[in-house]
């Protein structure tokens, strides 16, 4: 199983979306963090079914992580 690493942002109208680097078009957006997280996986979901059925190459890992830096 492959485990991929989104990315979270705010949006200047306050809500949240993400995305996933490795998978181009997977994205999503929510009010809340959790709202967020649940469209992303939705969009991989849908993303792997569709990639699945026309045989179309499921990319890799390649984030390894991340952490928070602060700036002070």
């Amino acid at each position: 199983m492959t485990t991929y690493q989104a990315i979270f942002e705010r949006a200047n109208d306050g809500t949240i979306w993400g995305y996933i680097p490795e998978v181009p078009g997977v994205t999503g957006s929510g009010d809340t963090l959790d709202e967020a997280k649940a469209s992303v996986t939705d969009g991989l979901r849908l993303w792997l079914e569709e990639a699945r059925k026309d045989g179309t190459e499921i990319p890799p890992q390649a984030t390894i992580g991340s952490f928070e830096i602060s700036a002070a």
